[in-house]
């Protein structure tokens, strides 16, 4: 019996093993086909074969500039001088635990080199000296900001990409110790002191971590944001040695907030209907917004039901049980004055630059730091006449374009019921939108806030090629 026992049990574990092979097997052939995102690609084309075989193209096609890239070291990287500049300076060693942490609050303070310096913030550059090299960062958070921290470009010394995570403590709990079932929720295996929750790692592009959009979490028993310092402990989770490039901006939200909300929903639209402010005007000039709601202070993780708890992970630490987020859950909504008998265009591009040249080769910027997703609907928002998440004309820098355009022609515009003058209504939200699709996840490395650029025209058939007003 219980030699049979054993046989039982070798057999399960040889199956299971088989089963574990098969599915990385899969998992890597997924992975050369659509990039080291392929999850995600997957998730948005949700079984549609024409986005899938045009998520496997750009894939592809970016393949080929990225082993060309790698032909060149680090300081050949950024094509020009004018990207170096991007560089705020290097880390300084050394810069392995809390207690000697780099502040970057100057970095943070540099005048940022896009968007008429709307935001402060340049690049900074560090490097994993041994395999087990972990480097901090310390900043003083200022409360009225939001933030961008993003990882880059991971290089090791043979040109090849590497990657780079990223866990964010609060000076309240430094404890580095692994627990399993934190809080004692089982599953929520993590760092003790770790504040994200949902980690950040492979969001930007290449196995890169993504905090974007972020601002300070809120105290739930104050609802008072938390003050003082927090650390990005950055790392290679492979042992990896190289060199890496990440993000450190930050922007002033009352800027951005106080001036266009509340924009949504409709009702509010209307109301504001006598502002320019309301109105996304056909002039194909580039204009930037903020997604955020200074309303929404939620938990990232709400109990699925009255019955259970919550959802893993949690935003805590041993000394803030259940932090919460602000800002999430936005959307702006524009009137567009649509002429009729003239083809509609409406384009999101990325507030902090390309990732890519038009060549391929890479850049200093990500547009991976924001994922729009923008729809029309008509005047009295009604109906979703079209809507688009990854159809812009970006280089691809990744697994797959982000960013968003929308192209009505009059036909298509009259199949919608669309034949006269008439405003029609720009939806500009996030991908990651829980009022879009209530059951999105919405989480430090998909939020519902970010800076984003958007422009609109309109042009005539017979005159395609010119665009007015395009004197300034």
């Amino acid at each position: 019996m219980k030699k049979q026992l054993l046989s039982v049990m070798g057999l399960f574990l040889i199956l299971g093993f088989a089963s574990m092979q098969a599915n990385a097997q899969s998992n890597q052939l997924l992975k050369e086909k659509y990039g080291p995102n392929y999850w995600e690609v997957l998730q948005k084309a949700d079984g549609d074969p024409i986005l899938l075989q045009k998520a496997e193209q750009e894939y592809q096609f970016s393949k080929k500039a990225e082993s060309f890239n790698q032909l060149t070291f680090r300081d050949l990287r950024f094509k020009t001088l004018a990207d170096n500049q991007y560089v705020g300076r290097e880390e300084v060693e050394p810069n392995n635990f809390f207690n000697t942490a780099d502040n970057i609050d100057d970095v943070l303070a540099m005048s940022g080199l896009l968007n008429n310096a709307e935001y402060n913030g340049r690049l900074v550059s560090g490097s994993f000296d041994s395999a087990t090299d972990v480097d901090v960062y310390e900043f003083t958070v200022d409360t009225t900001m939001m933030y961008y921290f993003g990882g880059l470009y991971g290089t090791a010394d043979d040109g090849s990409s590497i990657g780079v995570s990223m866990r964010l403590f609060h000076e309240s709990d430094l404890d580095t110790s692994f627990v399993e079932d934190f809080k004692g929720i089982d599953g929520n295996d993590q760092i003790s002191g770790d504040l994200l929750g949902d980690d950040t790692d492979g969001r930007g592009g290449a196995g890169l971590f993504r905090l974007t959009g972020w601002s300070s979490y809120v105290d739930p028993s104050s609802r008072e944001k938390l003050t003082g310092k927090y650390y990005l402990w950055i790392f290679n989770d492979g042992g990896n040695t190289g060199t890496y490039d990440f993000t450190a901006y930050q922007i002033p939200r009352a800027d951005w907030v106080d001036v266009a909300e509340k924009n949504y929903p409709y009702s509010n639209l209307l109301q504001n209907a006598a502002s320019p402010d309301a109105y996304l005007n056909s002039d194909a000039v580039v204009r930037s917004f903020m997604l955020y709601n200074p309303d929404t202070v939620k938990y990232q993780h709400p109990n699925a039901n009255q019955t259970q708890g919550p959802r893993l992970p949690t935003q805590s630490n041993s000394t803030y049980e259940n932090l919460l987020s602000q800002g999430d859950e936005d959307v702006d909504l524009f009137f567009v004055n649509y002429e009729a008998g003239k083809t509609l265009v409406v384009e999101s591009i990325p507030y902090f630059g390309y990732y890519r040249e038009n060549d391929g080769s890479e850049r200093a910027g990500s547009s991976r730091l924001s994922d729009p997703r923008n729809r029309i609907y008509n005047g009295d928002f009604t109906a979703i006449i079209a809507e688009d998440d990854d159809g812009a004309r970006e280089r691809m820098d990744g697994p797959n374009n982000i960013h968003s355009r929308i192209v009505l022609t009059p036909d298509q515009l009259g199949e919608a019921g669309v034949t006269t003058d008439g405003p029609l209504v720009v939806w500009a939200g996030a991908w990651a939108s829980q009022l879009r699709d209530p059951g999105r996840t919405v989480n430090n490395s998909d939020p519902g806030r970010m800076m984003y650029k958007i422009y609109s025209f309109q042009y005539d058939a017979a005159n395609p090629d010119e665009v007015e007003p395009n004197n300034t």
